[in-house]
This record gives structure tokens, C-alpha cells and sequence, in this order.
């Protein structure tokens, strides 16, 4: 179970990076304090994404095929 759930953090990190454009238009109508929870020093300060995409894991598995 241990590369299942470590793609659930990775998924959970990366949705919390990268929100889904309805919650950012949210906080935006909102005026939510997450609109200004990026800092200058922040490697996504003011950056734009365009929507969602499958996109490799950022972590590489080693592992072996069993035989039945």
C-alpha cells in the first residue's frame, strides 16, 4: 500500500499547489486571504497554470514483476 498512498500526498501537495479554477474564482469573488498566500520567494509567485493534465509522478518506482 505504500505506492498508493504515497500518490495520495503527491495528488493532495500538488491539488493544493495548483486549485481547481473554480475555487480560485471563488476566493477571487470572495476575496479569500489564500489569494495572498504566495510569497515573492515562492517558486509559483504569480504564475498562471492552464487547466489540468496527466503528467508523470515526481517520484520514480523501482520495482520487480512477480511471476504467478
Amino acid at each position: 500500500m505504500e505506492i498508493a498512498d504515497s500518490r495520495i500526498q503527491e495528488r493532495r501537495i500538488l491539488q493544493n499547489t495548483y486549485r481547481d479554477t473554480n475555487q480560485d474564482i471563488e476566493s477571487i469573488n470572495d476575496f479569500n486571504i489564500n489569494l495572498f498566500d504566495r510569497l515573492p520567494g515562492d517558486d509559483d509567485f504569480l504564475k498562471l497554470y492552464l487547466g489540468r493534465g496527466a503528467i508523470k509522478a515526481n517520484r520514480e518506482i523501482d520495482y520487480k514483476n512477480r511471476k504467478h
